[in-house]
């Protein structure tokens, strides 16, 4: 099982190195392309070289992992959910031990690395 997986690492590996090797080239062309339009001082096609370029850098750099334009949304601190804690603990004021009970399973949101987000301080 271990050497399938193994095996299955190294594919994928390989399949990744053989897409940047890929894109490279692209790059490589592109380029070329570019510079043969610069000389022949056809402006135009030049600008079309430029953002070809460009975009085969910016997948260059995605298959590599030096770009990351992946969407990440951090909901256990967004606004609503703030006021939506703060609005259900305050109902549970008069119920000391189910706010607890609330606040702790609120606070198990929060990520290890963040402060948690409810802290609950019984009233005097």
């Amino acid at each position: 099982m271990q050497t399938a997986i193994a095996e299955r690492a190294e594919a994928e590996g390989q399949h990744g190195a053989s897409l940047l090797e890929s894109a490279a080239e692209l790059r490589s062309k592109a380029m070329c392309l570019l510079r043969q339009a610069e000389e022949a001082g056809d402006l135009k096609t030049a600008l079309v070289g430029v953002r070809e370029a460009s975009r085969t850098i910016e997948l260059m750099a995605k298959l590599s992992g030096q770009l990351d334009d992946s969407v990440k949304l951090n909901i256990v601190m967004a606004p609503a959910l703030i006021e939506l804690q703060t609005i259900v603990l305050s109902a549970l004021a008069d119920h000391p031990a189910a706010r607890m009970a609330v606040a702790a399973a609120l606070g198990n949101l929060a990520a290890p690395s963040m402060p948690a987000m409810i802290e609950y301080r019984p009233q005097p």
